[in-house]
């Protein structure tokens, strides 16, 4: 499941900052525009850092649906070329592998992550962390593993169906990629993620475990 991604995908760094904070703390602004906010820094040495937001019509349990249907992840997840669920130790609890598009001469780049879910029915928020779990399967010969990785997902129901996304992590890809390419790709990557969510969403609108949906 939870991969991303990331992003990504996307590990424990708290709640994201709003974006009319996120400037004072040293962001800077990428893309504001089409309802999705980015922001991003440099943090932990020379390691990009990403904070994005947006508000989709959608459930938070649609988002989980989501991210447990791995054979669609190269559909809304950019670069992400597939992710395979090696072990789920509980419920709410995920390990992953997932595998990202490179363009040639750079090597190709996985990561293998642990992912947990908390649902808060109180405030109707889902918080999702991902940490590093490269120890779960040895690296594949030819390919860069990234261990430097971590990610946080904040998914808060509103009225009349609305789902505000809050995404912040980082991911060092390793290896001696260009400042400026690795930025350019994962900026551009993060913002067409965010694009896909809200019509992806939509073939996932039912209850997870105990977890409402109501759209």
């Amino acid at each position: 499941m939870i991969a991303k991604l990331l992003m990504l995908n996307l590990i424990m760094l708290g709640t994201a900052p709003a974006s009319g904070d996120a400037e004072l703390h040293g962001w800077q602004k990428y893309s504001g525009a089409d309802d999705i906010r980015i922001h991003y820094r440099y943090s932990h040495g020379d390691t990009l850092e990403i904070q994005a937001e947006t508000n989709v019509q959608s459930c938070a349990a649609a988002f989980l649906h989501l991210l447990e249907d791995t054979s669609q992840i190269s559909n809304w997840a950019s670069n992400t070329r597939n992710a395979t669920i090696l072990d789920q130790p509980a419920d709410n609890v995920h390990v992953v592998h997932t595998v990202f598009k490179t363009i040639w001469p750079i090597s190709s780049r996985d990561m293998v992550t642990r992912s947990e879910w908390q649902f808060h029915s109180d405030s109707q928020t889902l918080h999702l962390n991902i940490e590093n779990a490269s120890d779960a399967l040895a690296p594949a010969h030819g390919v860069v593993r990234m261990t430097e990785v971590a990610a946080n997902w904040r998914l808060q129901q509103g009225e009349n169906g609305s789902l505000s996304i809050t995404y912040q992590g980082y991911a060092n890809p390793e290896g001696r990629i260009p400042r400026t390419i690795a930025r350019r790709t994962t900026l551009r990557a993060i913002q067409q993620t965010f694009r896909s969510l809200g019509s992806v969403l939509a073939d996932y609108q039912e209850p997870y475990h105990h977890i409402p949906c109501g759209v």
